[in-house]
């Protein structure tokens, strides 16, 4: 059997080299009581960058695009308070910073990195990105700047339910948050939900839509318990919470399916496969709407499934996350996770056809492209198939030849190389193993897997 070093291919994975973004970047602080603070006096709105500073390439990407040039930080200086928050996988940050980043990643619901966050200066979030796919500068001050007119639209509504009352008020209030993603009013909006639930009467369109969002926000504000006894080893105790928030709550589908995907993680951690399959089971019957909540339903649920050797049911999971969900980028993350599955069963064909259908989708980003691409050379040189594996990789550096991953891909190609001239080296002593006086047979025979 000819085994070949698989080690340094697995870096194919890995497409980018980290920095420390922020580290420094003048303007920027790490303490949020401060820059709320300083925006309290100022009268500037907040900008909060929660990232992965070295390990995350669409958040280094972003730094060196767009946070660390003169003209943002121009703009930037005359407008917000800047923050960064950030989760990094090998600077160790103050214990204090670590704290008050996963408060606030709890607060915000966080869906993933980066999300770029704006707070006025009462604390009221007014716009949100998740992710950044190399759009640039031009394009990211362009979207800061509608995020600045949704603000001003939403203070005019506020501004006319001042001067009113009742199911007056109740509707300018609603125009002005309805100005906002839905997902932001759980930060800063209490007050303003409460107002419409009082002025409006009990089964009307409106008193119903704001009791449910307050729902949601009596669960938000229950959640740094429940996080306090996971930390504390309470699982439990934690379940019991979570079970408890769900039926006095009646929690909205993504707050629903946030609670369990807490509750799954907490019984997996604690070894109870069995309970963590059934609310994996549970989980799947949520149904939820938006792109992040169905993704990380979707690979939580396969996660538990995959632990209990539920291989079809895994796959089946992420299946269902793929059609819930219209978002190119999310369907070639669960595709990709997809993929994954196939290969720990060991069906790297499948794994294959899974990459291919990712490839396919309309409206792939170059270093998305790329990372497929890499992905499908790593599977191939677990086949042997090294010609097909190596020319993986060339087009893998075609797709964003200017991505810091291209490195790593050409010592890939190498290592392809030199696995492919081993092999056949390899074939000619095989051969020689054989009866003798077999000549064609040993010519004949194939590399010994």
């Amino acid at each position: 059997m000819h085994t070949r070093p698989l080690t340094a291919l697995i870096l194919l994975i890995a497409l980018l080299s980290p920095s420390l973004a922020h580290a420094a970047d003048e303007g920027w602080t790490a303490d949020m009581a401060a820059a709320q603070k300083a925006a309290q006096a100022s009268g500037k709105d907040i900008l909060i960058d929660f990232t992965g500073s070295d390990w995350c390439p669409p958040c280094i990407a972003l730094h060196d695009d767009v946070f660390s040039k003169e003209e943002f930080q121009k703009a930037a200086a005359e407008r917000y308070e800047l923050v960064v928050m950030d989760f990094p996988q090998r600077l160790v940050l103050p214990e204090a910073t670590q704290e008050q980043n996963a408060r606030w990643a709890r607060k915000i619901g966080l869906e993933g990195y980066p999300t770029v966050l704006l707070l006025d200066a009462e604390g009221r979030a007014f716009g949100k990105t998740v992710g950044y796919s190399g759009e640039g500068l031009d394009a990211f001050m362009g979207m800061l700047d509608e995020m600045q007119a949704t603000k001003a639209k939403r203070d005019a509504a506020f501004a006319a339910a001042g001067e009113a009352t009742g199911q007056t008020k109740a509707e300018a209030l609603d125009r002005g948050l309805s100005e906002l993603d839905a997902g932001l009013l759980t930060v800063g909006y209490g007050p303003q939900v409460d107002a419409i639930v009082d002025a409006t009467d009990e089964g009307s369109e409106l008193h119903e839509k704001y009791t449910g969002m307050k729902r949601d926000l009596l669960v938000r504000e229950a959640l740094p318990t429940v996080q306090e006894q996971l930390e504390g080893g309470q699982v439990d105790e934690a379940v019991h919470s979570i079970d408890g928030l769900i039926e006095r709550h009646r929690p909205s589908p993504s707050m629903r399916a946030m609670l369990l995907n807490m509750k799954v993680g907490a019984l997996m951690n604690a070894g109870n496969l069995d309970a963590a399959v059934a609310a994996a089971d549970e989980m799947g019957k949520v149904e939820a709407t938006d792109a992040a909540t169905v993704t990380a339903m979707a690979q939580q649920r396969a996660g538990v499934y995959a632990r209990a050797g539920r291989w079809e049911q895994a796959v089946a999971a992420l299946d269902q996350g793929v059609a819930g969900t219209q978002e190119v980028a999310a369907k070639q993350e669960l595709l990709l996770n997809k993929s994954q599955v196939y290969q720990f069963q060991g069906d790297p064909e499948s794994s294959l056809a899974a990459l291919d259908e990712a490839l396919a989708l309309e409206g792939t980003q170059p270093p998305v492209q790329q990372q497929i691409l890499a992905n499908q050379a790593f599977v191939l040189f677990q086949l042997e198939r090294f010609d097909e594996a190596g020319a993986k990789l060339d087009a893998a550096i075609a797709a964003a030849p200017d991505s810091p991953a291209v490195g790593d891909l050409r010592n890939g190609k190498q290592q392809i190389e030199a696995a492919k001239a081993a092999a056949g080296a390899a074939a000619p002593a095989d051969a020689g193993e054989t009866d003798a006086g077999d000549d064609d047979a040993a010519k004949a025979a194939p590399l010994d897997e």
